[in-house]
């Protein structure tokens, strides 16, 4: 069972890895037809994607209610949440 995991996982992280490499989408953002851009609407390289859409915004939510802050940015006026704001990233229509 382990090993079917683990190479389903390896599988995962490769087409997550070449769809955000190619168009800035990960599985579900193509799956939803949207893509991230920068805030000027210029690409998006994969490592903003990974260090701070993710891997910042991971490191942040150790602290207790990040999550809920993050997600509750939503309502604000430039419709972006927390961890959008800390990439200077946007989500459009792909």
């Amino acid at each position: 069972g382990a090993v079917v995991a683990l190479i389903g996982l390896v599988i995962w992280a490769w087409f997550t890895l070449k769809f955000m490499a190619r168009n800035s989408q990960s599985i579900a953002k193509k799956w939803l037809q949207i893509k991230v851009v920068r805030a000027d609407g210029s690409r998006v390289s994969l490592g903003r994607l990974i260090l701070l859409r993710n891997v910042v915004v991971w490191v942040l939510s150790m602290i207790p209610l990040f999550g809920i802050v993050d997600v509750l940015f939503i309502f604000g006026e430039a419709r972006q949440c927390l961890h959008d704001k800390i990439a200077d990233t946007i989500v459009v229509k792909a």
